[in-house]
């Protein structure tokens, strides 16, 4: 491993810039193992980060505009079977649209496996 080594120079903020150089590097060093249990609460947690920064943004534009229309709707997946609601046609079709690209991207991310045995063993 390549260390660089630099001149500390006199004084507590070089003492403190080094020591804070250390952990980083210690930290760079360190192994990051990520299991799947790990990767799911990651995804939780940024699911309800993104979730709180729409409605801070929806907050901050309704402010900026004075007023506004507000469209929603949801996508219901039981089984392979989607149930799709809106409060209008627009967001419906958009919704429709999605939840056939989700579907597509879920069978494709079930069937790589199957794909990727067969190729190495073919």
């Amino acid at each position: 491993m390549t260390r660089i080594v630099i001149d500390p120079g006199i004084g507590f903020f070089s003492d403190t810039l080094f020591k804070y150089l250390d952990i980083f590097h210690e930290y760079l060093e360190m192994e990051m193992v990520l299991d799947p249990y790990s990767i799911g609460l990651m995804m939780i947690f940024v699911g309800i980060a993104i979730v709180f920064i729409g409605i801070i943004y929806m907050m901050y534009t309704s402010i900026k505009k004075g007023s506004g229309k507000v469209e929603g709707g949801g996508v219901v997946v039981i089984g392979p079977v989607p149930i799709v609601f809106g409060t209008s046609e627009k967001i419906t079709k958009l919704l429709i649209i999605l939840a056939i690209v989700l579907f597509i991207i879920v069978l494709s991310i079930e069937f790589i496996p199957f794909y990727l045995h067969s190729s190495i063993w073919s």
